[in-house]
């Protein structure tokens, strides 16, 4: 999957490919100690670059896909529903469980909410019970409010939720991806829920009782998904991204290697892409000294 990742990486950034930069292209978003290029980072740390990488399972369900099985506002049941796989089991400090665990183990019993597929971290914490019948996406968009808790990064099914006439509920986003979930505002792209879920009969009640608000919740979420489903728009944000890396990284180079960074690199049609090298054994250590020192770059990668 790694090596995947890092093809579809360097079709989509050739110029970065040979950035000095450490590259966390997986599903974990950690807060960086130093700059790198991330698939998803901590919402405002302003160190990791967002780059678009798995590509097809983020964004593979279009806004044509939701159109074809969508309703109208109007046709939809006013109840809520979630399904999704038993990932990040530790949550996010690795002490309580994650979103989904404690969502489908507050509210199973009481909403159409359950866990499609266990992994084998979830099959061994007895998490067997909660599973679910598999709902299809027109299943789901049969009603209007959608829950996204997040995933071992961000919720996945927030883009085609937020191109579809449904409303989804959710916790403040902690991380996010270039999708830029950290960018969105409570009652304007989604209606917020507590991070242990222990209030969404008082949100699901304030869904009911505020129609004419959530329906105006999911226009602006269509608008926002909306963007970034414009194929010309993705190119010019992935050609800003490496030209903004680019100069923010060229002061730092040796003169012999600033044109690196200068011209596309070519990438061979197959074979996998060399892994970046591996960052000093001293860098843990110095891991506070080197993020003062990334955050004056800061301003670089921000004009």
């Amino acid at each position: 999957m790694e090596v995947r990742r890092r093809l579809e990486f360097a079709k989509r950034y050739p110029q970065l490919v040979t950035a000095p930069l450490r590259k966390t292209l997986m599903d974990r978003a950690y807060a960086a100690p130093w700059p790198s290029i991330s698939k998803a980072r901590v919402v405002d740390d302003p160190l990791p670059v967002l780059v678009d990488v798995n590509h097809r399972r983020h964004f593979g369900i279009g806004p044509t896909d939701v159109a074809k099985v969508d309703q109208p506002w109007s046709s939809k049941a006013a109840t809520c529903v979630w399904r999704g796989a038993s990932t990040n089991l530790e949550g996010e400090d690795g002490n309580e469980r994650s979103d989904r665990v404690r969502l489908v183990q507050r509210w199973a019993g009481t909403y159409d909410v359950g866990l499609s597929t266990l992994t084998t971290e979830g099959r061994e914490q007895g998490l067997a019970a909660y599973l679910r019948e598999p709902l299809t996406l027109r299943d789901q968009l049969q009603h209007k409010y959608i829950l996204c808790p997040e995933g071992n990064d961000v919720a996945t099914c927030l883009k085609w939720v937020m191109l579809s006439n449904s409303v989804p509920l959710m916790p403040t986003p902690r991380r996010e991806t270039v999708f830029l979930e950290g960018w969105l505002r409570p009652y304007v792209h989604y209606v917020p829920v507590a991070a242990d879920w222990h209030d969404l009969p008082a949100r699901l009640a304030w869904c009911q009782q505020n129609d004419r608000a959530c329906q105006q919740i999911s226009l602006n979420g269509k608008a926002w998904a909306a963007a970034f489903f414009d194929p010309a728009l993705s190119a010019q944000v992935a050609e800003l991204v490496q030209r903004r890396v680019a100069e923010a990284l060229r002061p730092a180079l040796h003169p012999a290697s600033r044109q690196v960074l200068a011209a596309p690199v070519a990438v061979p049609a197959t074979g996998p892409v060399a892994a970046p090298p591996a960052p000093s054994q001293r860098m843990p250590l110095q891991a506070a000294r080197g993020r003062r020192k990334a955050v004056r770059m800061l301003p670089k990668l921000q004009r």
